[in-house]
């Protein structure tokens, strides 16, 4: 089940261990494994969030810029590749 936890797996390793000592330790190695491909996997995603989250703070960052210097709205569209409702609620928040 994709939806164990690494608890259940514990659990389930030390019924063994109790039953079959090798495959206990199997079941440890494989849920260590589990563990740190579960946390790298978790890193990776932070850091790709991360910067997905920098490239759109540094977009509304520039089109707070052209909304000062004068641009229009539809000019910035091009520019940026927001929306024009992204671009003029931008603007009301600059504006407000």
């Amino acid at each position: 089940n994709p939806n164990t936890s690494v608890e259940e797996i514990e659990e389930v390793a030390n019924s063994l261990r109790d039953v079959y000592p090798k495959g206990g330790e199997r079941i440890m190695t494989l849920a260590e494994a589990l563990r740190k491909e579960g946390m790298q996997k978790g890193m990776q995603k932070g850091r790709i969030e991360g910067k997905l989250e920098g490239s759109l703070n540094e977009k509304i960052k520039i089109t707070k810029r052209l909304i000062k210097k004068g641009f229009f709205c539809e000019e910035i569209v091009e520019i940026t590749d927001f929306s024009l409702d992204e671009v003029q609620k931008i603007a009301r928040e600059i504006n407000s």
